[in-house]
């Protein structure tokens, strides 16, 4: 296993996650927002002045993925 980096500029990241999944999230979008299916009971917070940030273990948690959007939103489904 090795950490994961997943970043955009100008766009947006969406993801569907195998249930085997593990990792540990680390997700930044600095202009958009974050959506994060209930299941994978990630926090997402809104940062200052705009912007969210969502962490924390999915599944059992493991190597860190960091995704990051500079502008555009990030979601995650499992």
């Amino acid at each position: 296993e090795r950490p994961v980096s997943l970043r955009s500029v100008s766009g947006s990241i969406e993801l569907n996650l195998d249930p085997r999944f593990n990792a540990t999230l680390d997700a930044n979008a600095q202009t958009g927002s974050i959506r994060v299916d209930e299941g994978l009971n990630i926090r997402v917070q809104k940062s200052s002045p705009i912007g969210q940030h969502a962490a924390g273990a999915i599944g059992k948690g493991g190597e860190t993925f960091t995704l990051s959007t500079t502008s555009g939103s990030i979601e995650l489904s499992q």
